[in-house]
């Protein structure tokens, strides 16, 4: 959901990770109940990523969250 989205955003720009990754555990399992899988897959991403090199990448995934989410609305 957008809202959910915005919150991993903000939250990941204030390197809040532990509710960045709460906000990506709840868009995981909403996106998989609705069968958004992609999305899912992304979150989970998001969610489970703890090395602190790889958390700098995450705004990359994040932007790829917002991209899907704008195309399974098309949908």
């Amino acid at each position: 959901s957008p809202p959910k989205l915005r919150e991993i955003r903000e939250f990941y720009t204030k390197s809040d990770f532990l509710n960045m990754r709460k906000s990506a555990h709840s868009l995981r399992s909403s996106s998989l109940a609705l069968g958004v899988e992609k999305i899912s897959e992304l979150a989970k991403v998001v969610e489970y990523t703890l090395d602190p090199e790889a958390l700098k990448s995450l705004g990359e995934v994040i932007d790829q969250l917002f991209e899907e989410f704008d195309e399974a609305r098309k949908e």
